[in-house]
């Protein structure tokens, strides 16, 4: 039981980390920002620089739903966040929680109880091999080859 409270929480930091994503407004001033400063080194210079466009985010489900404009005591930009404690499962804080919407990453949930429901010890040390790169999406990871770290 204690795995799942373990995972639980992992799911709930997943959820509020992905969450935390600027809003589109902030994306949208970002953008105006870049693009007058962008202005002003190329009116200084006698060679102008190409400057790519920052497009604005596509509002989340919870900025769609109006969860960013809800105020909390910790000035969180997530607009929902959920806080238990493991041990009474005593509400500690919360935000939006009765919001219902999509889960954050389905692939780290999903290997999260596989590796739970497969009994898989948590404490043994895995690395990070060449095998693990990914060569036809060249998708990227932090993790570089090398690394290791336990299954926890």
């Amino acid at each position: 039981m204690l795995y799942l409270s373990k995972l639980a929480s992992t799911a709930l930091i997943a959820v509020s980390a992905a969450l935390c994503l600027a809003s589109p407004s902030e994306a949208f001033a970002a953008k105006k920002k870049s693009k007058a400063v962008s202005s002003v080194r190329a009116s200084k210079s006698v060679k102008q620089r190409q400057v790519a466009e920052v497009e604005p985010a596509h509002p989340s489900f919870g900025e769609l739903a109006g969860l960013h404009a809800t105020h909390d005591e910790l000035n969180l930009k997530s607009g929902v966040a959920l806080v238990l404690d493991q041990d009474t499962n005593e509400v500690l804080f919360s935000k939006n929680s009765e919001a219902v919407l999509p889960i954050a990453s389905l692939t780290k949930l999903m290997t999260a109880v596989v590796v739970t429901e497969a009994k898989l010890p948590l404490d043994e040390v895995l690395t990070v091999t060449q095998d693990d790169v990914d060569t036809e999406k060249h998708s990227r990871s932090r993790l570089k080859v090398g690394t290791q770290l336990t299954r926890g």
